[in-house]
């Protein structure tokens, strides 16, 4: 179903799937800088690298790492080759992120719970 906007309607789930890939894709870029052993400066993988690798605009990149817009399979794929990643241990990181954020209503109800019985 397309809605006025002529996105396709998204569940909460595959909201915050999004939002984890583009969690992990920021963490990945910032994570992954190196330090020129010339300057001693920090040289870091900016969005405009990783666009450019990717074929997008760092625009694109933007919207990728808020969650605004879904990271496609391929897209995914390429930015795992570009940061050295294998896509299944991506995948499961961004699993226990979920089953973490899922789960933590829960507890903070059983916690509240808890300290009523006491």
């Amino acid at each position: 179903m397309n809605n006025i906007d002529n996105k396709i309607n998204r569940t909460d789930e595959q909201l915050l799937f999004e939002k984890e890939i583009g969690k992990w894709l920021k963490k990945t870029r910032l994570s992954k800088s190196k330090v020129n052993p010339l300057t001693g400066r920090t040289m870091v993988v900016t969005q405009s690298k990783l666009a450019k690798h990717l074929g997008v605009t760092f625009q694109q990149i933007q919207k990728y790492e808020s969650g605004a817009n879904g990271l496609g399979l391929f897209k995914f794929r390429q930015c795992c080759v570009f940061f050295n990643t294998d896509p299944r241990d991506v995948l499961e990181i961004i699993d226990v992120e979920m089953w973490n954020n899922k789960q933590h209503p829960i507890i903070e109800i059983n916690k509240e719970q808890n300290v009523e019985k006491d």
